[in-house]
């Protein structure tokens, strides 16, 4: 190799090298701003309208210091908006920040939130935490035309609130431990009565006022009330409310019980249910269940 060639050679290795050590030292360094908010983004938080959640952030940066703090909220009814807009001078530090969940004209919505730390060199840590917001002042939809029948006809006497309008019979299922609420019939005396095999709890109250019935009222009526694992004697216009703990998820409406041949034969009854999903009608009715109802006397108990 030649001298000339050898020179050359090792010029070019120099200039990547400098360019090497040049990309390196304006790559910022993911650990140079650090922030750490708790609780953890594996916490599920849920809050109401207006109501507030505190969340604790450690902020730290190698450099000089943190330079500023930025929140942001993002949610499908109000867009992104600005929290908070903070200027610092400090290496290390702790900061509480207090989140209100917004308005909204649903009953359930979520929100992004993003905190956003730079050092004084320009360095950027983010952290997200996503929050379920519910509108408890919404009066819920209601889902009408559901039907159970007593167990000695055959025909669906259970259904579970993930889908109250897809109705079962609970000794043909091939997964009856799903049955939140199945129907029961006492022989001597012919009082129909609810159960459950999922430990659902059952309470009845008359008195409320479903037509504008809320997620606040019936958590309020459900949480402060004695509930029981089943009821009995079902009758029309019947209010029971139904949930799991101390976890309410819905009130039912008996809005008839129709006999055949002096006995109980099912009961209708319309359902609102605190975060329907989307998927459920309106209406749960169906043509097999009508013709059923057309062929046999109805008399209201």
């Amino acid at each position: 190799m030649t001298t000339v060639a050898k020179y050359f050679r090792i010029a070019l290795w120099s200039a990547f090298a400098m360019i090497l050590t040049s990309c390196e030292k304006d790559a910022p360094d993911l650990s140079d701003v650090v922030v750490i908010v708790t609780p953890s983004a594996d916490t599920k938080i849920e809050l109401s309208s207006g109501e507030k959640f505190q969340y604790s952030l450690e902020i730290s940066t190698i450099h000089d210091y943190v330079a500023n703090l930025r929140i942001t909220s993002f949610d499908r009814h109000n867009g992104e908006t600005l929290l908070a807009d903070l200027d610092f001078n400090q290496k290390k530090f702790q900061y509480k920040f207090i989140f209100t969940a917004p308005q909204i004209e649903t009953e359930n919505s979520e929100v992004l939130l993003t905190f956003t730390v730079t050092d004084n060199q320009g360095n950027e840590a983010t952290a997200t935490r996503t929050i379920a917001i519910h509108n408890k002042m919404v009066s819920l939809k209601e889902i009408t035309g559901i039907v159970l029948y007593a167990p000695c006809t055959g025909l669906p006497d259970a259904l579970s609130l993930e889908n109250v309008t897809q109705t079962f019979n609970l000794a043909d299922s091939p997964t009856p431990e799903i049955a939140d609420i199945f129907m029961s019939l006492d022989e001597r005396t012919d009082e129909l009565a609810w159960g459950s095999n999922t430990r659902a709890k059952f309470l009845r109250n008359n008195t409320f006022n479903y037509a504008e019935a809320s997620a606040k009222s019936i958590s309020s009526v459900y949480e402060s009330s004695t509930r029981q694992d089943n009821v009995r004697d079902i009758r029309v216009n019947d209010i029971i409310f139904v949930g799991h703990g101390t976890t309410a998820e819905g009130v039912f409406m008996v809005v008839n019980v129709i006999q055949s041949a002096d006995r109980p034969f099912c009961i209708h009854m319309n359902y609102k249910g605190i975060g329907l999903a989307d998927s459920e009608t309106e209406d749960g009715s169906d043509s097999e269940n009508d013709t059923i109802e057309r062929d046999n006397p109805e008399q209201s108990r």
